[in-house]
């Protein structure tokens, strides 16, 4: 799902389109406020290394958000590089993350922010053969883990052919029991990773 090479933990950010056209005022008069104010990212990406309990099946955690604003058919660029992801997709504008938004101090807006983010559907995004555009119509908040070169199949029990190009549901890949004891599973252990504590 990510695009583009970006180093562990540091956020990349995309300019706004279209960007302005005016031109600096001249040396030795004043600059008005706001005039050179860095415009805001459509798009922000921030890969982190995963908890060593995933490291031998997952290369990175990621997460991008896709901001709003965007100019009418602007789109995320996927390039085709072979890795299969797991990924959650949210609206950015979903109750949980407005409340976590506006009280960020607050541990228990924390919780119920990631016992949300949990609960999502997750859907695998496959190996990519071809480049594809994820439209930026709407703010819209991605997780996702990227799995390391040849781990999907025997973590998935799905076999490498169909795991190409395209995405589905979790639960298609690996069977609605399987996927709601994942689901389970994340929102047993959401408040650990706010907290560090189980």
């Amino acid at each position: 799902m990510p695009g583009g090479a970006l180093l562990f933990g540091r956020p990349s950010r995309l300019p706004a389109l279209p960007m302005s056209s005016t031109p600096p005022p001249p040396t030795g008069h004043p600059t008005p406020p706001g005039a050179l104010d860095e415009p805001a990212p459509l798009a922000t990406l921030v890969m982190l290394p995963p908890p060593a309990d995933l490291a031998p099946h997952v290369e990175y955690l990621w997460q991008l958000v896709l901001a709003a604003g965007a100019p009418a058919g602007a789109c995320w660029r996927v390039v085709a590089d072979g890795y299969v992801d797991l990924s959650v997709r949210t609206p950015l504008d979903a109750e949980p993350l407005r409340a976590v938004s506006a009280e960020p101090w607050r541990l228990d807006r924390r919780r119920e922010a990631v016992a949300f983010l949990a609960s999502r559907p997750a859907v695998v995004c496959n190996a990519a053969t071809t480049a594809r555009a994820l439209p930026m119509d709407g703010p819209l908040l991605v997780t996702g883990a990227r799995f390391r070169l040849g781990a999907v199949p025997a973590l998935l029990r799905t076999p490498a052919l169909a795991l190409v190009d395209g995405a589905r549901p979790l639960d298609d890949v690996v069977g609605a029991r399987a996927a709601a004891a994942g689901w389970a599973a994340r929102v047993a252990v959401a408040p650990r990773h706010v907290t560090g504590k189980s």
